[in-house]
């Protein structure tokens, strides 16, 4: 029972999936099943599913039935991401810039006709440029700084309020020691006393 609801919800979310009208709303969420598929289905990843039909004639309505699940299935297309840093991407595009005005300066000073205005142009570009990846560079080396040193500062509090807590501990479990004691020698002055009177 709990399978063939998991599969109907399955059938639901893949035919959000497909809707034409555009996914107002996917149930991931109405079973356990499609929760798990979420990312394989309507997320950032290839997936393969394979379906299972019969060639027996008294499975006819089965195999029509699957065959009909794995063509909605096959028609889900995803807008893929690349998971990526945006910093790596703009120093990246920085670099691919960089090389690119290059290769024109030397192409320009092998003669093919590049003035002289334009070379220098294109050196005032390649040199903003590298600025630029200098920069980027520089902020990611700062902002990586700034989140070692909040690591650290993090941690330090952590090991301070441990050591805190154990000196806490440390002096009332003393505290009790010596209540303890008082209290045996309390105990003892008084059994003392005692034989003394009985005696």
């Amino acid at each position: 029972k709990q399978i063939n609801r998991s599969l109907s919800a399955l059938g639901n979310v893949i035919s959000a999936l497909t809707d034409a009208k555009g996914r107002q709303h996917i149930p991931y969420r109405d079973s356990k099943l499609t929760r798990l598929l979420q990312e394989s289905l309507g997320g950032n990843a290839n997936t393969i599913m394979i379906a299972a039909i019969g060639p027996a004639d008294y499975n006819y309505d089965e195999t029509i039935s699957t065959l009909k699940y794995a063509h909605r299935a096959k028609s889900i297309e995803n807008a893929v991401t690349k998971n990526e840093d945006m910093r790596e991407r703009m120093i990246k595009d920085l670099q691919s810039q960089i090389e690119q005005l290059k290769a024109q300066l030397e192409a320009g000073g092998g003669g093919n006709g590049m003035s002289n205005a334009e070379q220098d142009t294109l050196r005032e570009e390649l040199h903003k440029m590298q600025d630029q990846q200098k920069s980027s560079w520089e902020e990611k080396e700062r902002l990586s700084k700034l989140l070692e040193e909040e690591r650290s500062q993090n941690v330090n509090a952590v090991i301070g309020n441990m050591m805190q807590s154990i000196k806490d501990k440390k002096v009332a479990h003393m505290k009790n020691i010596k209540r303890l004691v008082q209290r045996k020698a309390e105990v003892t002055q008084k059994q003392k006393l005692l034989k003394e009177k009985n005696a």
